[in-house]
């Protein structure tokens, strides 16, 4: 009896230990991975958790829009118009990639070679066997089986499903109708959730091909294609070619919409993209706001060191830096900017680089 006293008096203290402040988000499993890394060395250093939920970027904005989470994240940006309604700012947080990834017995990754244009044909329905005249054509060196093609795609709505039906687009105007977030694909596909169900299911059924992140084919040791690009190149997916596409486009000259589908640069992968947070312009709890964009600034702040290794990259420094007085548009119920820096302990971005 008295050893159960002790036990219950020792426990006391535990009980009254208020939990840890956390951050709520939710939207593109694109980025998942990777915001969940950053959450738990940022749980370490400030004890602020990060409960990030991957969702799609389509319910990622609806839960932003109807205040659901503390911020949204979107592999597609709203317009002007979309924020202006919603009273959302939005702003860039990572480059990656999208691979069409695939699963074929026999042929290794960076085996098999790929067009835009027979890609378009593959996912519109026309090419429907891994050994028909187009991929044979590119792959003389290849002895291609005559096995269907099983096309795996996002069952939800999905910021990159819209980013790979654009690309699609450049190269079939036939499909510029079809760009949208949520495809009703032609003919029989594959569909699964979330990048990792599309991941697992590439892996489990031989003769697929689908559209998953650089990340996942890291993780998972998918098979990735060389890709022809807009210069005429056949690349690989790596940090080096996402790089490529960066310095291609107008992202590099700070202009943080700029679309890295398909440009032109020797090395450039033509499927990268970057990836999206929407946060409240005017919030009700000054506090939590403060830990949100804190959050996000200690992520600018780190750099090039918390994009290594990830399979993507940081934005160019300028649009790093530019996040400082770009935060300072979100305001408290007085209308003054949300004071986010008091959690700040670690680097500057005056200091990076």
């Amino acid at each position: 009896m008295k050893i159960a006293l002790l036990v219950a008096l020792l426990a006391l203290p535990l009980l009254g230990q208020t939990q840890p402040a956390a951050i709520r988000g939710a939207g593109a499993t694109f980025p998942a991975d990777v915001y969940s890394a950053w959450g738990e060395k940022y749980a370490r250093e400030k004890n602020v958790a990060l409960q990030y939920q991957s969702v799609g970027s389509g319910e990622g904005v609806k839960r932003i829009s109807s205040r659901q989470v503390d911020f949204g994240a979107s592999d597609e940006p709203l317009s002007l118009a979309d924020l202006q309604a919603q009273n959302l700012m939005q702003f860039p947080t990572i480059v990656g990639a999208l691979v069409p990834a695939y699963n074929l017995r026999g042929v290794k990754s960076g085996e098999l070679r790929l067009t835009g244009p027979v890609l378009a044909k593959i996912f519109g329905g026309q090419i429907r066997s891994w050994d028909h005249p187009d991929i044979a054509a590119l792959n003389p060196s290849l002895r291609l089986p005559a096995r269907p093609i099983v096309r795996v795609v996002r069952e939800e709505s999905s910021g990159s499903t819209r980013n790979f039906a654009k690309y699609l687009a450049r190269q079939d105007p036939a499909w510029e109708p079809r760009i949208a977030q949520k495809i009703d694909w032609p003919g029989e596909v594959l569909a699964a959730k979330g990048t990792k169900g599309v991941a697992d299911a590439i892996k489990g059924t031989d003769g697929s091909i689908g559209y998953v992140s650089y990340q996942a084919v890291m993780q998972q040791g998918l098979a990735a294609p060389h890709l022809q690009n807009r210069q005429g190149t056949f690349v690989l997916p790596s940090e080096r070619t996402i790089q490529a596409a960066v310095k291609a486009s107008d992202l590099s000259r700070g202009e943080e919409g700029a679309s890295l589908i398909d440009l032109a640069g020797p090395e450039a992968w033509p499927l990268t993209e970057t990836t999206y947070v929407l946060v409240p312009k005017n919030v009700t709890d000054t506090a939590q706001a403060k830990r949100v964009l804190n959050f996000f600034y200690w992520v600018f702040a780190q750099g090039d060191r918390m994009a290594a290794d990830t399979g993507f990259v940081p934005l160019p420094t300028m649009i790093q830096a530019r996040m400082l007085t770009r935060f300072r548009q979100v305001t408290g119920p007085d209308g003054r900017p949300i004071e986010f820096l008091g959690l700040e302990n670690g680097p500057r971005l005056a200091a990076v680089r």
